[in-house]
């Protein structure tokens, strides 16, 4: 049996690329098809759709670690919370992209962990969740955090781990 690619389409209103359909995954903007003539009343429904859901469509997504704990002299100050994001949605493809700007200490094996993460959306807010995952099988090196598009185009997974071996969350959807 010949393994055949799944035809893509891109949202004409948030760029997302998916498999073709109804509606885009992302954003739930209708797929149209069109002749030339009609193309630029459709862009302009488009632009007005995307400024009336700014707040639901998803652009970026990336994961949220405290920094450590640092001494200022004979204080404790507690590490800040940071967001490192991982791809933007235009960036992102079935392939995990692993972050290089950032390494976690690698502790446990197997065991159940929560990842924290987040959505940012086109209105520069963040959706933030907190997503189960194994901790993986590694020791002895640092882990670095990754993300892929899920198969279905309409959310998210991410890895923990080394490119050799990781572990990954269930995908978390675009759109709840």
């Amino acid at each position: 049996m010949q393994e055949t690619k799944r035809t893509k389409t891109r949202c004409r209103c948030c760029g997302h690329r998916f498999p073709v359909g109804k509606r885009c995954p992302n954003c739930q903007f209708p797929v149209y098809i069109v002749f030339e003539q009609e193309d630029s009343k459709l862009n302009a429904k488009a632009e007005q759709y995307y400024a009336e859901h700014k707040d639901q469509i998803v652009v970026a997504a990336g994961i949220i670690f405290n920094e450590p704990a640092r001494w200022d002299g004979d204080q404790l100050v507690p590490g800040k919370q940071s967001y490192l994001e991982l791809a933007n949605l235009e960036q992102m493809s079935e392939e995990f992209q692993w972050a290089e700007q950032v390494e976690f200490a690698s502790f446990g094996r197997g065991e159940d962990a929560n990842l924290r993460i987040f959505l940012e959306h086109a209105d520069g807010s963040n959706d933030e969740r907190t997503v189960p995952i194994k901790l993986p099988p590694v020791r002895g090196v640092t882990w670095k955090a990754a993300i892929r598009i899920n198969e279905a185009c309409d959310g998210v997974e991410f890895a923990v781990g080394v490119p050799e071996r990781y572990t990954t969350t269930e995908a978390v959807k675009f759109c709840d």
